[in-house]
């Protein structure tokens, strides 16, 4: 079982925000990773990042660097799973355990 991206960074942006309400679930794999359609700033984003680098497994150079991409969810994706040295499902059985995990 793969965990679907878009559930995933929408459980997880939800998660991180101190003030739940204030987040914008992203409806597509297009949304842009941007405050104005998700109400995320530059230090959720960070975080979220952050995160799923952790998950994910991407290694400590490419963490947080610039080469991330904020532009979609859709290239967001399309980075990690190319950066990716693990799967977050080998190690939890679903998005909700992944998140609980995470807080």
């Amino acid at each position: 079982m793969t965990f679907d991206f878009l559930k995933l960074f929408n459980a997880v942006s939800a998660a991180q925000k101190v003030v739940t309400n204030d987040f914008i679930p992203a409806k597509s794999l297009d949304t842009p990773i941007t405050e104005s359609a998700t109400n995320l700033d530059s230090l959720d984003v960070t975080f979220i990042f952050f995160l799923l680098g952790e998950v994910y497994g991407i290694p400590a150079d490419k963490a947080l660097g610039e080469s991330w991409s904020n532009g979609s969810i859709r290239l967001l994706d399309e980075f990690i799973q190319e950066h990716k040295t693990k799967d977050p499902e080998d190690e939890f059985d679903s998005i909700e355990t992944l998140v609980e995990e995470l807080a």
